[in-house]
């Protein structure tokens, strides 16, 4: 080995090394949770919420029925939906649509690290939640039952 290779490898390692061994002392990320005070539907007023899986893979399917029962066993009418749209307005204008067979209040994507709540009567964002590194799915779920569960009037955040 010459010393120039050396050098070369003693500087790649320096540039690489940092970038990956930081990752196990960095500071977890919180949860991040938002709530839409401007939707027309106060928190306690969803009773019947359709789910929608936020992909097409097996994980997707499963982490949706684990969180659609976890609803349900907390008491919440939740209503399977599946279907293919070209994006979430459209999901919720079809699911939410007069003429449609099932009617709910709002509608709820599901994926492995955000939970995502959409009001019906605006097509809007009522409850957004979003995982953290020693957060996931289940507790994600539990904060959005809370939300449904909150007197109406009550739109602040919970700690």
């Amino acid at each position: 080995m010459t010393a120039r290779t050396w050098w070369l490898g003693v500087v790649a390692l320096g540039a690489v090394g940092p970038g990956t061994c930081r990752a196990p002392f960095d500071k977890p990320r919180p949860m991040i949770e938002r709530i839409n005070p401007n939707v027309p539907i106060p928190p306690g007023g969803y009773r019947t919420i359709a789910t929608v899986a936020g992909g097409a893979g097996r994980v997707d399917f499963q982490i949706s029925g684990t969180v659609r029962q976890q609803l349900e066993d907390s008491g919440f009418t939740m209503r399977r939906r599946a279907g293919r749209w070209e994006d979430e307005r459209a999901a919720v204008r079809a699911i939410c649509a007069p003429d449609a067979v099932l009617v709910v209040d709002g509608v709820l994507f599901i994926r492995y690290n955000k939970l995502e709540l959409r009001d019906c009567a605006t097509e809007g964002i009522a409850f957004e939640i979003t995982a953290s590194a020693n957060k996931g799915i289940t507790d994600m779920t539990n904060r959005l039952i809370e939300y449904l569960r909150r007197a109406p009037g009550t739109t602040t955040s919970t700690p």
